[in-house]
Order: structure tokens, then C-alpha cells, then sequence
């Protein structure tokens, strides 16, 4: 099935090429999975998340830019199955070195939904990603010797440490949908899951974002040219 979806992308490349030699083309090589019980296809199993990793790495040795499908949770609601699929999927699409990975923000449903609370959930998803592709960073300032030797030989512990202070901001990321605090913090501050906690933090965003793509004039224009409502 890789080769063949391969043998289909490539054949993809000649044809845009042949209308306009040298045109430039993400290869977007999708090989895709349906649960052969039902029919239903099936973006959040393992085989996807195989299958795109693999597809990724084909592209990047073909020398071409690579771009990937993953995340697409068969999950209909913001639940565990939502978690698991589309953090699999999509840490193995980047760990093989996508360079582009589609269908992946907010999207539910195998592709036929999509959730507002999905896209803040899956926006701090995708940041913890890009700290797992940063990897083990080894360097003088990592290593902290200094920092090793006046903790053993001063108050013990590196909690009040330069070195520390600034690992905390170099090194971590902090999200602000998942909770961190103990059990009962978090019982106290009102035990809301993360749907809950993604609801309010998009709610938030629709109500005071207004971004202004158009200037004044372009929206009047388009407005006497088309039916807007």
C-alpha cells in the first residue's frame, strides 16, 4: 500500500510538472486506513500513524518537501480515545521528520467534524511536540557544572539557582490547559477536564479576538461585488 500511494503521489508530480515544468508542490503522500470490519475509515489507528511516519521518511529521502496526514481521531467527543489517537499519530508523523502535517488541528470524527475546544487542546498538543523534537540538548550551559558543584558544596539543592532560573525558561513548556496541580487544588478550583477547560479558553478567544485581515476600503469592495451576510 506505501509503495503504491507512493507510485500515485509521484505520478501526481509528473502531471503538474507536465503542465508547468518546475511548478513548486508539497508531496503530500496520504496513505490512508479503513477498519476493514465496517468500511469506516480510520485516521486515528496505529497503522495510520505508521503508514504517514513511513511516508514522511520516503519523501524526505526522495529529496522532496513531505507532507503528512495525521491527527485524525476517529473520536467523536474531546475524550480519551481524542488524547490518545491524535497524540500518537501526530508525535510519530514528526518524529520521522514530516515536514508538514495536515488534517491535524481541531479536527474530530475521521475529518467529518471539527471542535473549537479541539484547536486550543490540540495547539498545546502540538508544543509539547516541538519540545520532544528538540530532544536532549548537551552543551557547557546544559550541563551546569558549575551549577552541580556550588549546589554540593553550598545549599544543597538547585531550586534558587541562576542556572535553574534560566533552565526553567530555556528548557520547559508550560501548558495552560493541562493540570498540573495536586488532586485536591484542582477539585477546589472547580475539577474542570480539559473539554471543560479548552470550552472556557475558546469561548474566551471568540469573544476578544478580531483580527482585521481587511482594510476598509477591500471590505467595501467585496461587499458591492458579492451578496455578503
Amino acid at each position: 500500500f506505501l509503495a503504491q500511494s507512493l507510485a500515485e503521489t509521484l505520478a501526481s508530480l509528473v502531471m503538474v510538472h507536465a503542465i508547468q515544468p518546475g511548478f513548486p508542490m508539497v508531496f503530500s503522500n496520504w496513505p490512508l486506513v479503513i477498519d476493514l470490519r465496517t468500511g469506516a475509515f480510520s485516521g486515528g489507528s496505529g497503522e495510520t500513524a505508521v503508514l504517514n511516519a513511513a511516508s514522511a521518511q520516503l519523501s524526505n529521502w526522495l529529496g522532496l518537501p513531505s507532507g503528512v496526514a495525521c491527527s485524525m481521531t476517529d473520536a467523536k467527543a474531546i475524550d480519551a480515545q481524542y488524547g490518545a489517537e491524535k497524540g500518537l499519530t501526530s508525535l510519530a508523523a514528526a518524529l520521522a521528520g514530516g515536514n508538514l502535517i495536515y488534517e491535524s488541528s481541531g479536527m474530530t470524527a475521521s475529518l467529518l467534524g471539527v471542535s473549537f475546544e479541539g484547536f486550543v487542546l490540540d495547539d498545546e498538543m502540538h508544543s509539547h511536540t516541538y519540545r520532544a523534537l528538540r530532544g536532549i540538548e548537551v552543551s557547557e550551559e546544559n550541563l551546569g557544572f558549575e551549577a552541580i558543584c556550588a549546589a554540593v558544596l553550598g545549599e544543597g539543592h538547585f531550586l534558587g539557582g541562576q542556572h535553574t532560573l534560566a533552565a526553567m525558561e530555556r528548557d520547559y513548556f508550560y501548558p495552560a490547559i493541562a493540570d498540573r496541580d495536586e488532586p485536591r487544588t484542582w477539585a477546589e478550583k472547580g475539577g474542570l477536564d480539559a473539554w471543560a477547560q479548552a470550552r472556557v479558553r475558546a469561548q474566551e478567544i471568540l469573544r476578544t479576538h478580531q483580527p482585521a485581515y481587511l482594510t476598509a476600503e477591500q471590505d467595501r469592495d467585496i461587499r458591492a461585488r458579492f451578496k455578503i451576510y
